[in-house]
């Protein structure tokens, strides 16, 4: 495979993609195979450098000829939308604060205000991806004792001597 020549424009363009809006990763990385391979790196080191397979070096450097910069974008994804979207948040993170315990109270608010209708699992996903924890609040029995058995039972048994 050839090496790439880049023109001063070619090389502002893309140190100025890598400066500009905080860019992914990959991307970062596509962009570097660029650079790399300009700079006369062969594919299998490059494909060392960035810790990437030599054909994905390869196809990165591909569609750069092909498309230029916006082929070393990431493609839309498929699949459906989210349905509690980062619009959502500010209201699904104040009832969850209101009630954090009662996770129906937050998936009906979310239902009669929002008019969305999301499982409680979705309702869970969409925490952990904005960083809260969910755990099951512990149910208490206490409520429910017969006082006065228990009473007895205590006074009854005998202490251990261990």
């Amino acid at each position: 495979m050839k090496f790439l020549s880049l023109t001063s424009e070619q090389s502002a363009q893309l140190d100025a993609a890598l400066q500009g809006t905080p860019c992914s990763g990959r991307y970062f990385k596509r962009i570097q195979s660029i650079q790399l391979n300009a700079q006369g790196y062969a594919l299998p080191t490059i494909s060392q450098l960035l810790e990437v397979h030599y054909n994905s070096v390869y196809h990165w450097i591909r569609r750069y000829e092909d498309q230029g910069l916006e082929g070393l974008r990431d493609q839309p994804q498929s699949g459906r939308p989210r349905r509690l979207d980062e619009a959502d948040r500010a209201s699904v993170e104040a009832w969850v604060k209101e009630t954090p315990n009662q996770p129906k109270t937050v998936l009906a608010h979310i239902e009669q205000e929002l008019d969305k209708t999301i499982h409680r699992n979705t309702l869970k996903r969409a925490l952990k991806r904005w960083d809260y924890t969910y755990r099951r609040a512990r149910t208490s029995l206490h409520s429910k004792q017969n006082k006065t058995a228990v009473a007895e039972k205590k006074r009854n048994s005998t202490p251990s001597n261990a």
